[in-house]
């Protein structure tokens, strides 16, 4: 898995280094989150331990399988407080609690405090053993009568990396991603962030335009983006000898043209980006 993913990347390498419009690339690269595609925890364990971020812990359960895959250190954040409890005791009893260190706190691109709203209904009827749900945000698109808002302390993440390499990032901040990205700016300007996996939901942030943003920014880097599962749902996936992209503006053109009802409000479809560095 590994051989073919090197082989893929450099024959993109230089054919894509001297473009400058950045692109969405239609293969996932086994490397997401989840999706159609996901083979990362067989990906982790075949390298060195090494640093993994993890924001967005929810439950613990991301945390838990990261450090799991090849006993990698990771670093887990999510500032609800109702969540800390469950997070807490889902690492004391997977028996790694020596790699993994939970930090209540939200992230972004600036530190202080902030207002943050908490979901008071949970989606679908999967059992949460959590006070709070998968969409807790800076900003929340439904009634503010369906949520809670409470005060969270806020920080960077080139706070925690400081000057660390770092294996693998996962975003998952509701339609805050960007920010948290921008935030970690000295690490990925210096490439010392190997894989990001971040999400785009364009009817979770205020302005969707930050995702088109962020990847033109971490283009400047060196960094490559693919679609984890966007593409094969609009029947749009390509073959890894003749790889499908889009430019990132029309990307997040169609993705927000889509409908997605969540809470009585339409918050669009969603997707997951792998980004790669150079090497």
């Amino acid at each position: 898995m590994i051989a073919i993913f090197f082989l893929v990347y450099s024959a993109l390498r230089d054919n894509l280094r001297s473009k400058k419009q950045a692109y969405i690339y239609g293969n996932p690269l086994s490397l997401c989150n989840t999706g159609y595609s996901s083979n990362l925890e067989y990906i982790l364990a075949l390298r060195k331990p090494g640093l993994i971020l993890d924001v967005g812990s929810f439950d613990g359960g991301d945390a838990v399988r990261y450090a799991r895959s090849g006993g990698h250190r990771v670093l887990t954040f999510e500032p609800v407080p109702s969540k800390a409890s469950a997070i807490i005791e889902k690492i004391q009893n997977s028996g790694l609690g020596h790699l993994i260190e939970f930090f209540p706190v939200a992230l972004s691109n600036y530190t202080g405090t902030a207002d943050f709203y908490v979901s008071k209904t949970k989606l679908g009827k999967k059992k949460m053993k959590v006070s709070g749900t998968e969409q807790d945000a800076f900003t929340v698109p439904w009634d503010k009568l369906l949520v809670d808002k409470i005060s969270v302390e806020v920080r960077e993440l080139d706070e925690f990396i400081k000057f660390e390499n770092v294996l693998y990032l996962k975003v998952d901040a509701q339609g805050y991603d960007a920010q948290v990205l921008f935030g970690a700016r000295k690490a990925i300007r210096e490439k010392r962030i190997s894989y990001i996996n971040f999400e785009i939901s364009p009817g979770l942030t205020p302005d969707p335009t930050v995702y088109a943003e962020v990847i033109h920014w971490l283009g400047e880097f060196g960094y490559f983006c693919f679609d984890c599962k966007f593409f094969k749902e609009q029947g749009l996936r390509g073959k890894s000898e003749n790889i499908l992209k889009m430019p990132v503006e029309t990307f997040i053109s169609t993705l927000n043209q889509t409908k997605l009802f969540q809470r009585g409000v339409n918050v669009k479809k969603y997707t997951e980006m792998i980004c790669v560095s150079e090497f």
